[in-house]
């Protein structure tokens, strides 16, 4: 019986060419999928949600200054590294700069509270907080300024505390000088008016966005707030004496009043007596409570009729 070599024989040398081929290829797509995310990873970018992204541009200075561009929120971009150009993001997000006495708060540990001085020279402690955030707009402004410092988080090497914290803390010292110490507390609100009207254009021509100012607890020494117990007290004791001033005002008010009254009464009653000597008469009527007076004589009591 005669075999079928073309369809029984195994062709081992073909099966190896067809294998090998298959071995080679698969590293090869690998290596390339490895290399296309390098790639993708140097070379493109995308700004995440809440971020707006900066492309330096060291390669090409304007001005001894490298070139940047805004790459807004949840935006892709191209860059070459070859060529100088880098990219880096910011938060946008809100960011609260807090300076108080309390050690528990804010960056820095123990009393952080801003000095100030009225305008008489007198220093006292005020708590502080402020609300900012990165203009996405002037994004590259502010990393021109601090090139590679991240926003907080640094104390001493980020953004809030060598930008924002140094002129937030001049500008309440400067609005304060224009008051009075006793009066700080009373006079807050237009402080924070005077201190962002300060400090706003200075941190936007950083890139810098203020939100809102508060101030806290003014933190008096205890000479000062025995001072300011004895003016509380004073106005208190000033502010009774007005009121019984005016109480006396008014009871005098209602007497004389009354005294007018009762003079006018009296003299409508005797112009009536003048012009009609039976008005007297009237008015006994008009008292009488319907019973006859009586008297006692020889024979017992006898009423009398109060008639004419």
């Amino acid at each position: 019986m005669t075999r079928n070599s073309s369809s029984d024989d195994f062709d081992f040398g073909e099966w190896l060419k067809k294998h090998k081929r298959g071995c080679i290829t698969t590293p090869v797509v690998i290596v390339a999928l490895i290399l296309l995310l390098i790639f993708y990873n140097q070379f493109v970018h995308h700004t995440d949600t809440g971020y707006v992204g900066i492309v330096i541009d060291y390669g090409t200075l304007s001005g001894g200054k490298p070139e940047v561009r805004i790459v807004p929120s949840n935006q892709y971009t191209a860059i070459n590294p070859f060529a100088g150009q880098v990219f880096t993001e910011y938060p946008v997000a809100q960011q609260s700069l807090v300076m108080v006495a309390s050690g528990n708060e804010g960056e820095v540990s123990g009393d952080d509270s801003v000095t100030c001085q009225d305008k008489s020279g007198i220093a006292v402690q005020v708590d502080m907080t402020v609300l900012w955030q990165v203009n996405p707009g002037k994004a590259s402004t502010l990393y021109l300024l601090r090139p590679g410092d991240p926003l907080t988080g640094a104390f001493n090497a980020d953004i809030e505390s060598t930008v924002v914290r140094p002129v937030a803390r001049n500008a309440l010292t400067e609005a304060c000088a224009s008051y009075s110490w006793d009066t700080l507390g009373a006079d807050k609100q237009h402080i924070i008016h005077d201190a962002m009207a300060i400090m706003t254009p200075l941190l936007s021509a950083d890139g810098i966005l203020v939100q809102q100012t508060f101030i806290g607890e003014v933190h008096y020494s205890s000479s000062q707030q025995a001072i300011i117990n004895q003016l509380t007290q004073a106005q208190v004791q000033a502010q009774q004496a007005q009121y019984l001033n005016q109480k006396a005002q008014y009871e005098s008010q209602a007497a004389i009043t009354a005294a007018q009254g009762q003079a006018q009464a009296i003299k409508i009653i005797n112009a009536a007596l003048a012009s009609n000597p039976n008005y007297l008469r009237y008015l006994e009527i008009q008292k009488w409570d319907g019973k006859l007076p009586q008297y006692y004589g020889g024979s017992g009591p006898t009423a009398t009729i109060p008639f004419p």
